[in-house]
């Protein structure tokens, strides 16, 4: 569990770093899932999901899937990252899940600020956990939104990060993006 967690952290750094050192190669493409420019892409987690959840994600324009990831729902829009995977805690409790994870990313990261408190939110009707922290990150101040929602037993992380200069720039985003979640 915990190095799962420090890995999704890592990759969204590695992601945000990526992003500010290259271009996007299908720039400009519209993904097979969206037949128009200004429509949502509608994205599909692989079929091996635990107990056959699908999840599915309405991605904002501008918001491009990154090709050949491991993990099916990763998209990047410009410096900014977001992805949806399933972790392993021991728990399933949201409130526990979430102090872990905290803990974690205190241990992973260096300067860690949690902002605000944790909120209770619901995503396609599921009971979730929503946060925010700020941390150092290969010399890079990062700002990242975590989510944790729990379907049918299963821990899935729904995870933002960039820049903290930059992050608030896609909040409309981001909340557009949990908003279309479907499980």
């Amino acid at each position: 569990m915990k190095n799962t967690i420090k890995l999704s952290a890592i990759m969204l750094s590695l992601l945000f770093i990526a992003g500010c050192e290259t271009t996007n190669p299908i720039q400009g493409q519209t993904p097979i899932d969206n037949p128009s420019q200004n429509s949502d892409t509608l994205a599909e987690a692989p079929k091996t999901q635990p107990s056959g959840i699908n999840p599915m994600v309405r991605v904002p324009e501008g918001w491009e899937p990154v090709e050949g990831s491991a993990i099916k729902i990763q998209y990047l829009k410009g410096t900014a990252s977001f992805m949806a995977k399933t972790e392993s805690f021991p728990t399933t409790n949201l409130d526990e899940v979430t102090a872990q994870a905290i803990s974690m990313f205190k241990e992973a990261f260096t300067n860690v600020e949690t902002i605000g408190s944790t909120e209770s939110i619901t995503i396609d009707g599921k009971d979730a956990r929503k946060f925010f922290f700020t941390a150092n990150v290969a010399g890079i101040k990062m700002k990242y939104e975590y989510v944790y929602v729990l379907v049918d037993n299963q821990i899935y992380a729904i995870t933002f990060g960039d820049a903290a200069s930059t992050f608030d720039n896609l909040l409309t985003d981001y909340q557009a993006i949990l908003d279309g979640m479907k499980f």
